[in-house]
């Protein structure tokens, strides 16, 4: 009987991963060619992973099993000729794949010109389309499907025909597959290995560790012992491999396009769980390949981060004082350098789940995780806007607040630029979501003190004079400004908030020229387009300059002073403002 399966990290790579869902896969395929409803949870153990079934498979089960593909077949190309046996199975047609593609594309092309809501409405209509049941759809594991052509096909198929070959006994081949999870001492006795001696089953058990899968084990100056070298791939056990592959096309693995210069990489992203069933991870892993797009590197990594915690949160229930990082650990993401004929790893990483999320604070990170993808999308990745978006990777990946004042800096400078060139995608951060996201961090963690901080009057008052000398007058018609737009103040408020002294300083100078030209206007005009910053005012902020460090202070000046609220400030007299 199999009830609990154990897959050691061998690889620390998403390899390991990759086999984990490849075996609750098998699992799920023998539930299903026996009529069977179980749960399928896949937990990660540290220095293993485990499937647990709630339905245990047993002899029995085994026994009336009736041949299935353990992975799909690929038809790479019009040349091949489908496996005898596969009848009305399905199978995936890379060339009629490849062809619809191509079609969508010229039909995006088609709707280029169009503006707002007639694009949005064109576009909607060419994605249902390409997806709807009625029409021949572009399947959602196309990514990974295409990748296998190359990767290389014929190591695919040799896996492939493993089982394929041997439908005979492909009860034995089954059992053995589970065998290979279980502590040895548990093992259940099969016939493999004396039908494999009596050549009744062909199996080519030394397989191809294909790159995709296995991104630490590509193609080299590669031996098993150091006794020499010799060009070519390393080879790997046979059913580790297809699981592998089994996991990574059942909604596993994402490969994505990443737009370099004029040039595509490649990026790849396996989500890691701590723990989860498996139908969820589907779901989730479905709608996340629906939603992503190419992009640039950083960018990607931060998009997809905030995407999967979105759809995560959207599919979890709100549970007190529990983390998203508890069951959601990150994602793998592997970068692939694109050489004309094949393409190389240059980087493997992991990126993590931060854990300042709750669960309990659901609906207030789905709009903040709304907010963050607006402004991303907004940033074109050249020059110093990679100094930001790292900067917003490292607070995520990191959950270290001093990168999110880093970015924060970075893009009070960068809005201030790009709404100087009319660039009007780029849009400021709203008030009310950084009042979310740092009473939640601070709410995580309570050594932080933000609360004090944004209800402060005087940091409120100054806040808001930056603002009204700088976002708010940019998205004035020039011909309505009363006032002039206070270029280069967030690089200044950086620089000078690396000590109390030049912070206060910096404060007291701006807020005396604020006050001074609110004042020469109101006397030219004897309206009041805007309030002054008090008396007590100030006071109250230099007191909160004292107690804050003058970074802390200034990052959150830089965050609240180039955002906007939902609705313009109303406008106070400037008669009576120093009391």
């Amino acid at each position: 009987m199999y009830k609990t399966f154990y897959i050691p990290k061998n690889a620390n790579t998403f390899a390991d991963t990759l086999e984990a869902y490849g075996i609750a896969h098998l699992v799920e395929a023998i539930y299903d060619n026996q009529n069977i409803e179980g749960s399928i949870q896949i937990n990660d153990k540290g220095i293993y992973y485990q499937v647990e079934l709630d339905e245990p498979i047993t002899n029995e089960v085994l026994d009336k099993l009736t041949s299935f593909q353990v992975i799909e077949f690929l038809k790479k190309d019009d040349k091949i000729v489908l496996p005898d046996n596969l009848g009305r199975k399905e199978y995936f047609n890379y060339p009629e794949q490849r062809e619809l593609k191509k079609q969508r594309k010229s039909d995006f092309d088609k709707i280029s010109d169009l503006k707002g809501e007639n694009y949005k409405k064109a576009k909607l209509k060419i994605e249902e389309k390409y997806h709807s049941e009625g029409h021949q759809r572009i399947r959602d594991d196309y990514d990974v499907f295409a990748q296998l052509i190359s990767n290389p096909y014929a190591a695919f198929l040799k896996l492939y025909r493993n089982f394929d070959n041997n439908q005979e006994y492909f009860k034995t081949l089954i059992s053995e597959v589970l065998n290979e999870y279980l502590p040895e001492d548990n093992r259940i006795p099969t016939a493999y290995k004396a039908l494999l001696k009596a050549k009744k089953i062909i199996v080519d058990e030394k397989a191809t560790m294909l790159q995709l899968i296995n991104p630490n084990q590509g193609k080299g100056l590669n031996k098993a012992k150091a006794t020499g070298m010799s060009v070519g791939n390393l080879k790997g056990n046979w059913i580790k491999e297809t699981m592998k592959i089994s996991g990574a096309l059942n909604f596993g693995m994402i490969c994505q396009a990443v737009k370099v210069g004029s040039s595509y990489d490649m990026k790849v992203f396996v989500p890691a769980f701590s723990k989860m069933n498996l139908h969820e991870k589907r779901k989730i892993m479905k709608a996340f390949k629906r939603t992503v797009k190419s992009n640039s590197p950083i960018k990607l990594d931060v998009l997809n981060m905030l995407k999967i915690i979105e759809l995560f949160l959207n599919e979890s229930e709100k549970k007190e004082h529990r983390k998203v990082k508890e069951f959601l650990l990150g994602l793998h993401s592997v970068y692939q350098k694109d050489l004309g004929q094949n393409k190389a790893v240059v980087n493997i990483g992991f990126l993590q789940t931060p854990d300042f999320i709750g669960l309990e604070d659901k609906e207030d990170w789905l709009q903040i995780i709304d907010e963050q993808k607006r402004l991303m999308n907004g940033i074109t990745e050249q020059g110093d806007a990679m100094i930001g978006l790292l900067a917003y990777r490292k607070f995520l990946n990191g959950s270290d607040i001093n990168e999110y004042f880093k970015f924060n800096y970075w893009y009070a400078a960068y809005l201030m630029q790009e709404l100087n060139k009319k660039q009007t995608y780029v849009s400021p951060n709203k008030i009310e979501t950084l009042n979310k996201i740092f009473n939640l961090i601070e709410k995580n963690d309570s050594t932080m003190k933000f609360k004090e901080i944004i209800e402060n009057e005087g940091f409120v008052s100054v806040a808001s004079a930056i603002r009204k000398s700088t976002v708010n007058i940019q998205y004035t018609p020039k011909d309505q400004r009363k006032f002039d737009v206070q270029y280069g103040l967030a690089q200044k408020l950086q620089n000078k908030s690396n000590s109390k002294e030049s912070l206060i300083a910096f404060i007291g100078e701006f807020v005396a020229k604020y006050n001074s030209d609110t004042a020469k206007q109101y006397e030219k005009t004897k309206q009041a387009f805007r309030a002054n910053v008090k008396d007590k005012e100030l006071a109250a902020f230099f007191e909160l300059a004292d107690e804050v460090k003058p970074k802390v202070l200034g990052a959150m000046l830089a965050a609240y002073g180039f955002a906007l609220n939902k609705k313009n400030e109303p406008t106070v007299s400037t008669v009576d403002n120093k009391k």
